[in-house]
């Protein structure tokens, strides 16, 4: 993911910092899930690669959680945090 791109390592996790219509979140992508995806010896590149290509899954955790949805697996292993 390109500097622009509101995602950041936090020990071994990732966290990305959206924009919805009217709230901001902070929605964390665990080690363990990325482990699961890519195999725990992928290195950083390989782990944010997966994320920009799942982005759509990953908003749909967003959105799951805007309308009181269900998201399925991995995106219900997404913690998502709505912001002040």
């Amino acid at each position: 993911m390109s500097e622009n791109e509101p995602v950041e390592k936090r020990g071994e996790d990732f966290v990305l910092h959206l924009e919805g219509a009217d709230r901001r979140y902070r929605v964390t992508v665990p080690r363990e899930v990325l482990d699961e995806e890519v195999g725990a010896a992928a290195d950083e590149a390989e782990r944010r690669n997966w994320i920009r290509a799942n982005m759509p899954g990953i908003l749909g955790a967003v959105t799951a959680r805007e309308t009181g949805g269900f998201a399925k697996e991995p995106w219900s292993s997404m913690l998502v945090e709505e912001l002040p």
